[in-house]
């Protein structure tokens, strides 16, 4: 019927598989910069109560739960999903010897019984590629729709994260220099 349009179709979300698992670099790479960036300016705050360290404690906490949307997103665009695969080569050429054998069975000369088991083997695998091609994609989509929002939730916490970084600079260059007291305690040799 529709083969070739079934086969390409079935390539097709195939490499869409491969291509999504491939896009997943990006949003890893982000994610880790932008969690290191913030646990270097967390644990280097100088924190106090005013205002600034309000409004970065507030940056800080939404650059967390933004990147932490995003972890959650990236592992939902690889968990869970079933690709639908064609049956292996030898079970399809034994549907077909069975195929043949019940036309065979059912009074059809051997020519008759090789040309309608074609068209039975044909139409069952025409159908196998149809179905297997929209679970495929379907899949397909709403992986990629969680590698968006997973994109999108980096976006989000780099949004977060350049106020915080703008409060934490302007909290090092206003603080007191760090004052490093040095007492001997034991001056006896022994």
């Amino acid at each position: 019927m529709y083969r070739e349009l079934f086969r390409k179709q079935y390539d097709f979300e195939l490499e869409q598989r491969n291509s999504i698992a491939s896009a997943t670099n990006i949003p890893i790479v982000a994610i880790t910069v932008v969690a290191s960036a913030t646990c270097a300016i967390l644990l280097d705050f100088q924190y106090d109560h005013s205002l600034g360290c309000y409004a970065f404690v507030t940056c800080s906490a939404l650059t967390i739960l933004s990147f932490g949307y995003s972890v959650l997103c990236l592992f939902r665009s690889f968990w869970n999903y079933e690709y639908q695969k064609l049956p292996n080569s030898s079970l399809l050429k034994q549907y077909f010897e069975d195929l043949r054998n019940w036309h065979l069975g059912n009074g059809c000369s051997a020519d008759d019984a090789i040309r309608s088991a074609e068209v039975d083997f044909f139409d069952y695998l025409d159908g196998n590629l149809a179905q297997a091609s929209d679970r495929n994609s379907q899949n397909n989509i709403l992986r990629g729709n969680y590698l968006h929002r997973a994109t999108a939730a980096v976006a989000t916490a780099v949004l977060f994260l350049i106020p915080a970084g703008a409060i934490y600079t302007y909290n090092k260059a206003t603080a007191d220099d760090k004052v490093h007291a040095v007492r001997v305690v034991n001056t006896t040799l022994i």
